[in-house]
């Protein structure tokens, strides 16, 4: 029952960015903050709702953990919304430094990526999936770069595998 209560929740939360977004002026930027399983929860597909509703998703930022204690432990994240798109999602981590936030937000106006999803990346939607899954994307790229490997996908390895075997 409790996947299907968040479930619930997440459609509850898009509900209320496209009621939200729907009173947007064509130039207007939306807000919001959601729970973390708004980024990865597939199932609702998020920005598939938000573009049927006219509203883009422009970026995401995870923010920092213990943003809202005392009250809850629970993790969030701010999503902005424009009518406009920019065919990209900004996609960050807030964190407790302050010069990292400053140039998180520097790159975000700027439309440019930053050095590592700390600083802000920018992503096709249909390949987002949170800032944790880039996090270890990064962290792939950094072990397999260290240790001189081409970092493959298990999607890619199936495929091969499939086409080698002669059962």
């Amino acid at each position: 029952m409790q996947g299907a209560s968040a479930s619930r929740r997440a459609d509850a939360v898009i509900a209320y960015i496209a009621w939200a977004g729907s009173r947007l002026t064509d130039d207007g930027l939306g807000v919001f903050v959601v729970p973390d399983s708004f980024a990865w929860n597939q199932v609702n597909h998020p920005i598939e709702t938000l573009g049927e509703c006219g509203l883009n998703l422009i970026s995401y930022l995870l923010l920092p953990t213990g943003a809202f204690l005392p009250y809850t432990a629970a993790l969030g994240g701010l999503v902005v919304v424009a009518r406009k798109g920019t065919g990209r999602i900004f996609v960050g981590a807030l964190s407790d430094g302050s010069n990292r936030n400053e140039v998180l937000l520097r790159n975000f106006n700027g439309g440019r990526e930053g050095r590592d999803v700390g600083t802000g990346r920018l992503v096709a939607p249909a390949d987002f999936r949170g800032v944790r899954v880039l996090e270890a994307q990064e962290q792939v790229g950094r072990t397999a770069a260290r240790l001189g490997l081409a970092p493959k996908s298990v999607a890619d390895v199936t495929r091969r595998r499939r086409l080698s075997c002669r059962c």
